[in-house]
């Protein structure tokens, strides 16, 4: 793919992710888009092949170990991996997302900054809608205890809050902290297709999708030890 022929489409929300994200395919990348939520936000790539996240972190070593905790504990949470500044695949990611930014100054100018991190960590993008998204429809199919599915959808609610609460995870639900919490770190994870569209995903009143599962995403505890005097 020559640099100069690169026009990237916008990041279809309702694309299904990469499922190999320890081989991506960067010649086949069709959309960049960019989150604001969260701390510092995050990068969505889509590729022919299904999209995935890219992250610069300050906490790497807490989020992946959250990472492999929740994971252990088989609670869903995205597929990610860690890179640090000087391995090879650090170093690819930045090379190509310069070239794809570098035809694109508003979103260049977005990107930029998270790219600016010694770490990133890159996980599966998962296609859903959190709480705060779903309508009074989808709300009513993916949340109703009269269905199986979404009986064990609940379960899988309540494992995220209480290991939320064992490793002082102050950033999803203000469970037992004086804080507001965001909802948005909990995606009701749907089944989409390549052919769908982020405004059917994004449609209240869309109740078309079938529910994979409820994700955990953005997973940042706070953790701090006490010194004794």
């Amino acid at each position: 793919m020559e640099s100069d022929k690169i026009q990237l489409d916008k990041f279809n929300f309702a694309s299904p992710p990469a499922y190999d994200i320890y081989n991506i395919k960067w010649d086949y990348v069709k959309a960049i888009g960019v989150s604001d939520s969260g701390a510092c936000g995050v990068i969505f790539v889509e590729t022919l092949f299904g999209s995935f996240v890219i992250k610069g972190s300050n906490d790497p070593a807490i989020e992946y170990f959250c990472y492999l905790f929740y994971k252990n504990l088989r609670i869903n949470i995205p597929k990610t991996l860690c890179f640090e500044f000087c391995d090879e695949e650090y170093k690819k990611i930045d090379q190509n997302m310069h070239k794809f930014l570098c035809h694109d100054d508003v979103l260049n100018n977005r990107v930029h900054s998270r790219l600016s991190n010694p770490f990133f960590l890159v996980m599966q993008y998962m296609a859903g809608n959190t709480i705060t998204s779903l309508g009074p429809k989808k709300a009513e199919k993916y949340m109703s205890a009269a269905d199986k599915a979404s009986q064990l959808d609940l379960i899988e609610i309540g494992k995220v809050v209480a290991t939320d609460t064992l490793v002082n995870m102050v950033d999803r639900y203000p469970m037992i902290w004086d804080n507001d919490g965001n909802p948005e770190n909990l995606i009701f994870n749907l089944k989409t297709k390549h052919k769908n569209t982020s405004e059917e995903l994004k449609d209240f009143n869309n109740t078309s999708f079938g529910l994979k599962g409820t994700v955990a995403i953005d997973n940042r505890p706070f953790m701090y030890w006490h010194k004794n005097p």
